[in-house]
């Protein structure tokens, strides 16, 4: 049974969403930019064990420093889904007409992408939610996963940096200096994980990570 592109399916269901902004479609992902210093993309895939799942997300970004990131590491960027989406939402049946779009699909949208893309206010804001360790809720929309790890405390590190928010950084250091002796699943401590990202990059942004780098890879421990 042949299916409508993802392309076709994404611009269907913002369409449907009446955001009354311009989205620019690419395979399945539309992006919207505000000038705000973020990229907005509201992204449909099949689902990971079935292609025939429709499952969508919003994928919000900081503008200056996705792009370097974004070839080798995904990003700099949290990602948005709806309250409904749990552990055991199996996603919707993936439309083979736009006749056959699922009428809850296109109510989820028109509820939830306007808050999704609303999510995060400016590039502050979104390091506070690579900040965060637990899932955060707003309106009708929620954090994917929680944040907060190694990783995201550089990725938030990087963005206080460029903006020269001196209350941010201390707020990114002093978190690293409250977790910095924890033990990660992989055997490493959060401050050696931190170090590992933040060499990593050091080499593709414009802002000194070096303070809180180490060189060498991680440990993996069994």
């Amino acid at each position: 049974m042949a299916r409508l592109s993802a392309s076709v399916a994404v611009q269907a269901l913002v369409d449907r969403a009446g955001l009354g902004e311009p989205a620019a479609v690419e395979g399945g992902t539309a992006h919207v930019v505000r000038g705000d210093g973020l990229v907005r993309r509201v992204v449909v895939q099949t689902g990971k064990h079935d292609r025939w799942r429709l499952h969508w997300y919003v994928e919000i970004a900081d503008d200056t420093f996705d792009p370097m990131l974004r070839p080798r590491w995904g990003g700099l960027r949290v990602e948005i889904v709806p309250r409904s989406a749990g552990a055991h939402h199996e996603g919707y049946r993936w439309p083979s007409s736009l006749e056959r779009l699922d009428p809850l699909l296109v109510s989820e949208f028109r509820e939830s992408v306007p808050d999704a893309l609303g999510f995060c206010r400016d590039p502050r804001d979104l390091a506070g939610l690579l900040l965060d360790e637990g899932i955060v809720v707003r309106g009708s929309c929620r954090t994917l996963s929680p944040s907060g790890g190694a990783r995201a405390l550089v990725e938030a590190l990087i963005v206080a940096r460029h903006l020269g928010d001196g209350d941010l950084e201390r707020r990114v250091l002093a978190t690293l200096e409250r977790r910095g002796a924890e033990m990660s699943s992989t055997g490493n401590t959060y401050r050696d994980e931190v170090g590992f990202f933040a060499e990593a990059f050091r080499r593709l942004v414009p802002v000194p990570l070096g303070d809180i780098a180490r060189k060498g890879p991680l440990v993996l421990r069994r």
